[in-house]
């Protein structure tokens, strides 16, 4: 298990509205690494809730546990 932290500036791109039992949230979704040139590896993304407060332009930093996961 990792701790993966990354900064990204909020945009059109990666953030989303979603409708919820306590009203419209948005989310974030960013890459968690950069896929090297010619790497077949799929890139993670994480996702977090943002606070009503943040706006598109903002920059924010997200920050959580990672797990790798068995395939097969």
């Amino acid at each position: 298990m990792a701790i993966i932290t990354v900064t990204a500036q909020a945009n059109e791109k990666n953030t989303r509205t979603v409708s919820t039992a306590k009203g419209d949230k948005k989310i974030i979704s960013v890459p968690l690494f950069e896929k090297e040139k010619g790497s077949n590896v799929k890139v993670a993304y994480g996702s977090a809730f943002l606070p009503d407060f943040i706006q598109l332009g903002d920059t924010v930093t997200v920050s959580g546990r990672v797990q790798a996961k068995e395939s097969g």
